[in-house]
């Protein structure tokens, strides 16, 4: 299993080149130490993001700034998390326990936070592309906990296509930076779940426009209302079609 799973994850992430691939064949371990779950989430995530931002550097950015963004959103919610996305994946990697070990996520994080230590000079030394890793598997545990808080499932497809959103200077200028973002994210995801939208991949198939017709029209009907209450002073469809292109990963002139 953990082979297929490394032969998955090298595949996915062939265009961004040898190094990449190199740092991420660590994930086989992840099935092993931090769970199967958070070892799904972080290689769908990776393949997806090196899909669609084949530059190595580049894609390393991108997951350092998602990985913040989902811990600022993490502290936003009340959250005590004591290590940021990198170390508590780095924790993950090296701990006896792994999710599955645990009937509740915080539990997990708990476990990782107070119990696992990490060699400081061993975790520097860590090439970037590892570190990128980390980061994933941490925001993948991360994510799980902001899930069970806002009650809604929030698969890798979300993560990964945040990482894509972000990466669009245009798109910046509907949601802002930094604490506004975060602010925005919250607010779009609880008005989606008083839609009813309760499971994120909904978004990412409506964007994609995959999956049900039925599903993808009620959910695009709930994005549009949610859009709409959040004035964010721009047309909501303009929005819509401009996530769904960035998500694509079709160009414009």
């Amino acid at each position: 299993m953990l082979g297929a799973l490394v032969a998955g994850i090298a595949a996915g992430v062939a265009t961004v080149g040898a190094a990449l691939t190199a740092g991420l064949s660590t994930i086989g371990g992840i099935a092993v130490s931090a769970g199967t779950s958070i070892a799904a989430f972080a290689s769908t995530a990776i393949g997806i993001i090196a899909t669609h931002i084949p530059d190595i550097e580049r894609a390393i950015r991108i997951i350092g700034i998602v990985s913040s963004i989902i811990q600022s959103i993490s502290k936003m919610l009340g959250s005590d998390m004591k290590d940021d996305p990198e170390e508590l994946g780095y924790k993950a990697l090296h701990a006896e326990k792994k999710a599955e070990d645990f009937d509740d996520i915080d539990e997990y994080i708990n476990y990782l936070n107070n119990e696992i230590r990490v060699d400081k000079n061993k975790m520097n030394q860590m090439k970037p592309e590892e570190k990128a890793t980390c980061q994933v598997v941490g925001s993948a545990i991360q994510c799980a906990s902001i899930g069970k808080q806002l009650q809604v499932n929030i698969p890798p497809e979300s993560y990964a296509g945040l990482a894509l959103l972000v990466s669009d200077e245009k798109i910046q200028t509907y949601f802002g930076e930094g604490e506004e973002l975060c602010k925005n994210i919250i607010a779009l995801v609880k008005e989606l779940k008083g839609a009813g939208i309760i499971d994120l991949k909904d978004v990412d198939d409506y964007l994609k426009d995959s999956g049900d017709f039925d599903k993808r029209h009620n959910t695009g009907e709930a994005l549009i209302k949610s859009l709409e209450k959040m004035e964010l002073g721009e047309d909501t469809v303009d929005i819509l079609e401009d996530f769904s292109d960035v998500v694509q990963g079709v160009k414009k002139d």
